[in-house]
């Protein structure tokens, strides 16, 4: 059973990451990151897509450190959009 803090091999051979970074951000609690689309390019592990705050942003990558650790560099291209609140009037 893998650790959280063990970083995983990476070789230049291997496919699964794309899919091991969506499983590991579906596990987490935050559905919000469960629409991030994750891509390998070269020793690079691209997110983009949309999030709504600066936390899941952060939350996203540091689950992906965790689970490659230093085997793939973390390119977080996620843009933030924050979601309206409707309780709030809007000025304007």
């Amino acid at each position: 059973m893998r650790l959280a803090s063990q970083p995983v091999e990476v070789s230049a051979g291997e496919i699964p990451h794309e899919r091991m970074a969506h499983a590991e951000l579906r596990a987490t609690p935050y559905v919000g990151l469960h629409r991030v689309e994750c891509r390998l390019s070269g020793c690079r592990l691209v997110l983009s897509g949309k999030v709504s705050s600066f936390f899941l942003k952060q939350v996203a990558q540091s689950v992906l450190l965790r689970r490659f650790g230093s085997g793939l560099a973390i390119e977080n291209r996620l843009e933030v959009i924050p979601e309206r609140d409707t309780n709030v009037p809007e000025w304007g």
